[in-house]
């Protein structure tokens, strides 16, 4: 199919329209999405500092543990709405790489869940953890939605355990439990969005997100075989020393 000058100019010239026309939808919505995250958000810690602050003293040291674990996942959850809102004014590809202490955004995982973790009667270990560049807070909701997926699948009393190891300009990261494990022929589906597993309350979105997360730092996500039971997800990001890059 021959196409004129004229005409060639006429695809791009829409292409380009409707491109800039996405990218204006996606920032609206991104904006729209954040206000409406944000108003129940500051009500959450109003609430909770108010309640810290007029009945501190008769919740006992227990309630205002759960009073700092209110603010803080509150604060998480106003870096993700912040980064939200950077993704999308840049085209939602772009990630601004900064060195990232791995097992120190870990221990802050491991943190925010630790009611969970205590419900599950849960054991977490880590190995020592290479640092790697990256956004220190989408790799924050990476583990927490690794760990979390762990402890939700992995039944009661499961053990997760973080390793990690560089190789050459990267760090490989894996996720390993020793619950139930990924059917086999749920694996090809497993990071799929609203693909959740069988028997599972989620919408699927973790995993999927997960993989979201990796590729927009240039990294790549897997299942690693772990025979009948356990489930085994790896991933890798650029090491701290590698030369900077943007995804």
């Amino acid at each position: 199919v021959q196409v004129g000058g004229r005409e060639l100019r006429q695809v791009v010239i829409r292409d380009i329209d409707q491109h800039k026309r996405l990218q204006l939808a996606l920032t609206n919505f991104a904006h729209t999405v954040s206000h409406d995250l944000q108003e129940p958000l500051r009500t959450v810690t109003g609430f909770a500092r108010l309640l810290a602050r007029r009945h501190g003293a008769a919740l006992g040291e227990d309630g205002g543990e759960l009073l700092e674990e209110i603010e803080a996942n509150a604060s998480t959850m106003r870096s993700l709405i912040a980064d939200l809102l950077r993704a999308a004014k840049k085209g939602g590809a772009a990630v601004d790489l900064a060195p990232v202490a791995t097992e120190e955004v870990v221990q802050e995982a491991i943190s925010s869940l630790g009611r969970r973790i205590e419900e599950r009667e849960a054991t977490l270990s880590t190995s020592a953890l290479p640092p790697v560049l990256g956004s220190r807070t989408q790799i924050l909701q990476l583990f927490i939605n690794l760990l979390g997926n762990a402890l939700q699948h992995g039944g009661h009393g499961v053990e997760i355990h973080v390793t990690g190891v560089e190789e050459e300009n990267e760090v490989r990261l894996t996720v390993r439990d020793d619950g139930p494990g990924i059917p086999a022929a749920r694996r090809e589906e497993a990071f799929q969005a609203f693909r959740p597993g069988p028997g599972s309350r989620g919408t699927g979105l973790g995993l999927a997100t997960c993989r979201q997360i990796v590729h927009r730092h240039g990294g790549a996500i897997w299942l690693e075989e772990t025979g009948p039971h356990g489930t085994s997800v790896s991933f890798t990001l650029p090491a701290a020393g590698s030369p900077s890059r943007s995804a």
